[in-house]
């Protein structure tokens, strides 16, 4: 993986932090109380970090893919994925899981990727979006990762019997009686192995992270983080 350090700024007081990528915008939004205010806020804020015509999902921790014509206004359909080409932004809201972007010179998909939707196989779906060929690049956003993400031996077994390929290379480690997952590096295996040519991550945890939302560590009184992506005209 390539490791990108994030650039933040501010539009008012909403505080942004931006992936340096020439032709692509992609943000993450660290202000998750304005998302249980109103829908209509959300595009909003998309419009002042830089993405316009706003598609977002009621998520589900699912593994659906819908394409940007399928959705009207914000929140009407239920899935955990958008596949676009051409302009308009996409967008998801997280609260520990991953944001995780894939793109090439004309496509795009902005997945919410949690343990379910992982093992759902939402990243693979996301990669055969692309015609064989497809010079594919990923963004991996802030979510929970391996410093933080407690999980328990029955879960570890079943990603290594799900995902043989991924197992022992920096995913899962031991510290004490304690096992920790690490999704980015989960995800990334994924990708890699689905020819994706590079994947960026930022690297930083939601988690130990003060400036994000996580549901791990404020349970129900967690806001989310809204991450928008969108082809640089």
């Amino acid at each position: 993986m390539t490791r990108v350090e994030l650039v933040e700024r501010r539009s008012g007081s909403v505080r942004f932090l931006c992936w340096p990528y020439e032709g692509i915008g992609m943000v993450h939004v660290l202000e998750p109380l304005v998302f249980q205010r109103s829908p209509w806020l959300v595009e909003e804020i998309a419009s002042r970090a830089g993405g316009g015509d706003l598609r977002i999902l009621k998520q589900v921790h699912g593994a659906q893919i819908l394409g940007t014509g399928e959705v009207k206004e914000p929140f009407e359909r239920t899935g955990d994925g958008l596949f676009g080409e051409g302009a308009g932004s996409l967008g998801v809201l997280t609260a520990d899981c991953l944001p995780l972007l894939l793109f090439d010179h004309e496509r795009m998909v902005l997945l919410h990727v949690g343990w379910r939707g992982m093992m759902g196989g939402i990243v693979e779906r996301g990669c055969e979006l692309f015609p064989e060929g497809s010079q594919v690049r990923a963004m991996l956003g802030p979510c929970i990762r391996g410093c933080c993400y407690q999980v328990d031996p029955s879960f570890v077994e079943e990603v290594g019997r799900r995902y043989p390929h991924i197992h022992g290379k920096g995913v899962v480690r031991c510290v004490g009686e304690h096992l920790y997952f690490d999704i980015p590096s989960a995800v990334a295996g994924i990708l890699l192995r689905a020819g994706v040519l590079e994947v960026m991550d930022c690297g930083l945890c939601t988690f130990c992270g003060g400036d994000f939302p996580s549901y791990r560590r404020e349970g129900e009184r967690a806001g989310r983080m809204l991450t928008v992506a969108w082809r640089e005209r």
